[in-house]
Order: structure tokens, then sequence, then C-alpha cells
């Protein structure tokens, strides 16, 4: 392993580096940086996620690798949420093995050693409406985004309840002064409507 890549690798704050990290803290020519990454990806110390982004894997950092801190890395701007934020918050039951997220960007998959990233677009003005502070949607964003791209809809909370497999109590212990300001504002009049009708059969 190169002292100098591990040196540097061993001071980082983040999990990740890029390519355009590396070539900084590397300097010499294209390929001999090559060959260093090279044999660093050989060693485990570094595992290629995408063309020039690598997670960082070294002794005394084998912590548990965040896929939500991974996936706002790894294309962005972007965050978490359809089923894998409703699962993080407990709206449905099943386990989610893809890590679904929200972008201004174009929609993109990445097939990873960590699993699959996808990335879905979504109007830029709905970008910051309705995200916690780690950026994972709320509930409530995360049903909007999943309408705006599935173009799903629902009569009523009972049907939506009964197809996503939401108890009740999580509706009832919900932010719906959200879902009502998302009904109005979010940028996209079929996502507003199928908002606003779950609003108008909720019990």
């Amino acid at each position: 392993m190169n002292k100098k890549l591990l040196a540097n690798l061993l001071e980082s704050p983040k999990p990740i580096v890029t390519g355009a990290q590396l070539t900084i803290l590397l300097g010499n020519t294209a390929d001999a940086r090559q060959s260093i990454i090279r044999q660093a990806i050989r060693e485990g110390f570094l595992v290629r996620l995408r063309r020039d982004f690598f997670l960082i894997q070294l002794p005394g950092k084998e912590a548990p690798v965040d896929s939500f801190e991974i996936s706002t890395l790894l294309y962005g701007p972007s965050y978490v949420s359809f089923e894998s934020a409703l699962q993080f918050h407990g709206w449905i039951p099943e386990a989610v093995y893809t890590t679904t997220c929200a972008t201004t960007k174009k929609a993109k998959n990445f097939d990873t050693p960590l699993g699959l990233f996808a990335y879905k677009h979504i109007p830029i003005e709905a970008f910051h409406m309705g995200l916690t502070k780690t950026f994972v949607a709320t509930p409530w964003k995360a049903v909007a985004d999943l309408i705006y791209v599935q173009k799903r809809s629902w009569k009523s909370m009972t049907d939506f309840c009964g197809d996503m497999r939401v108890e009740e109590d999580s509706i009832k212990e919900s932010d719906l002064e959200l879902l009502k300001y998302l009904s109005e504002h979010y940028p996209n009049e079929f996502t507003q409507h199928s908002l606003k009708r779950l609003l108008q059969h909720e019990h």
C-alpha cells in the first residue's frame, strides 16, 4: 500500500474518496496514479463503487457502511426517498434491498458491491420540501415523490394504507400539515391532486 495514500485516507473525514481527490493526493503521472489505485483495490483498501468513486476500507476504520450516507455522496444532489425512506420510518414492513433516492439530475442506477442505488428525477422546486437534516425524505415527502415518479394514485387513505401496507397508527401519528402543504405546493398537478384525495378521505 502506498504510504502517502494510506496516510491521507486515514485522515479522511468521509468514507469515500473521488478520482479528483486522488489526483491531488498522489500527483505523479496518470499511469502511476492508476497503478497505485489498482494496488489499493487489490489489497482491499479501496472499493470501486463507480468510475472515479471509491469506498475507503482501512484498518481501524471498519465502521458499518451507512448506505444512506453513501447514496448522497455517490450521485447528487440527492436524498433518500420512495420505498427506502418509507421503510426507514417504519411505514412499510418489507425489507428494501435497493437504496432508492430522489435527485434533480437525470435518473440513474449504480450497481455496486454495496448493493443497487437507484436515483429517480424529481422537480428541482420539490427538492427541499419535507427533508430531514440527514437528507432522508419524511414519510409524506416520500409518498409525494413516489406518486410523481410512478404516477401512483389512490381513491382514499384506506386504499393507500391497504395497497402500501401502512398501519393506521402511522397515519394518525404523521405530519398531516406537511401532507396538506405538499398537496398544495408540490410542483406537479397530478401529485397535488393525488395527495388531496388522501386528505379528503383521511379518517
